[in-house]
C-alpha cells in the first residue's frame, strides 16, 4: 500500500514539473537586422522558419488587412505568444520574405530601456509621432526598429509592442 501511495505521489509530482513554463532554450535578441538570423532575406515559409525557432511553436493564420488576406505566423512559448511574423507581398506565396517582425513578449530581448507594458519616459531618447490611437517612437540609433504605444490614460502611454520592419524609416 505503502509503496503504491509513494509511486502515485512520484507521478503527481512528475506531471505537475511536465506542465510548469521554463524558459526557452534559445533567447531571441532583436536588432536593426532582425531577429537572431530572421531577417529581410528569410523566406516566409514555416519549414525555413521554424529551425531557426527551436524551442518556440509556430502557427500559421490568416488575417483580412486593407480587404486582402494576409498570412501571419505567430510564434509562442507556452501559451505566450512571443511575436508575428508578416511577409511581403508577392503574386507567389513561396517568394515572399520576412516584411516584418512585432515583438509583443519581453522573451525577445531588445536594446531599449524599457519593458513591454511599462510607461513612456523621457530619458529613451526617442522621436515619436502621436495620433489618438498610438504612439510610434524611432530611435536614430536603428532605422528598421520602432515602439509603438498605446494609451493607458490621457497623459501616460504603455509600451505595446516593438516592431522591426525592412522599410521602416526608407
Amino acid at each position: 500500500m505503502k509503496t503504491s501511495i509513494f509511486l502515485l505521489v512520484i507521478l503527481l509530482f512528475l506531471a505537475s514539473c511536465s506542465k510548469q513554463k521554463t524558459k526557452p532554450l534559445h533567447t531571441l535578441v532583436l536588432t536593426d537586422k532582425g531577429v537572431n538570423t530572421l531577417s529581410i532575406s528569410t523566406p516566409f515559409l514555416e519549414n525555413i522558419i521554424a529551425p531557426k525557432l527551436v524551442g518556440y511553436d509556430i502557427e500559421l493564420f490568416s488575417a483580412f488587412e486593407a480587404g486582402k488576406v494576409q498570412s501571419i505566423m505567430r510564434v509562442t512559448h507556452y501559451d505566450e505568444e512571443v511575436m508575428l511574423l508578416f511577409p511581403t507581398q508577392s503574386k507567389k506565396d513561396q517568394e515572399s520574405t520576412l516584411e516584418s517582425i512585432a515583438i509583443t513578449s519581453n522573451l525577445v530581448q531588445y536594446p531599449f530601456d524599457i519593458q513591454i507594458g511599462e510607461e513612456y519616459h523621457s530619458e529613451l531618447d526617442l522621436l515619436c509621432n502621436k495620433t489618438l490611437d498610438e504612439m510610434r517612437c524611432n530611435s536614430k540609433d536603428y532605422k528598421h526598429i520602432q515602439l509603438i504605444f498605446i494609451p493607458k490614460d490621457t497623459t501616460k502611454w504603455e509600451l505595446q509592442e516593438i516592431l522591426w520592419n525592412k522599410d521602416a524609416l526608407h
